[in-house]
């Protein structure tokens, strides 16, 4: 016959299971939920951005993905504009692909920039 475990010890593993499994599912490596809004992709391959220039739709959430195809090169891409940044991917090393969701923006140019290769740009265009 296996010894009782005392309840308040079931209690205590499930809550620690519990906030172990949430912390785990809100974290960087979660899957984003449902995207309603406008995207798009950009990516970074032998240290350039493409495509140059993106055109996007104001008053709207956006998306855009960065695709890495450098092996081995770390890269991310930041969103600034006349106020300053506006959003901005983690560094992503390697053959990857991150995204970042933002807006929705005012129309206007803004400018995307990879913050390890600060050379590496392109431009974003809201607009109607």
């Amino acid at each position: 016959m296996r010894p009782a475990i005392p309840s308040a010890l079931v209690c205590a593993a499930l809550i620690l299971g519990l906030t172990t499994l949430t912390a785990a599912c809100s974290g960087p490596a979660a899957i984003p939920g449902p995207f309603a809004g406008e995207e798009t992709t950009i990516v970074a391959d032998n240290l350039v951005f493409a495509p140059s220039q993106v055109t996007l739709p104001p008053d709207v959430p956006l998306r855009i993905g960065l695709v890495n195809q450098d092996d081995a090169i770390p890269h991310s891409l930041l969103v600034s504009g006349p106020q300053g940044q506006v959003a901005q991917t983690p560094v992503i090393t390697g053959i990857s692909r991150t995204e970042v969701r933002f807006g929705p923006l005012a129309p206007g140019t803004y400018q995307l920039t990879c913050t390890v290769h600060p050379s590496m740009t392109a431009t974003l265009v809201v607009q109607p």
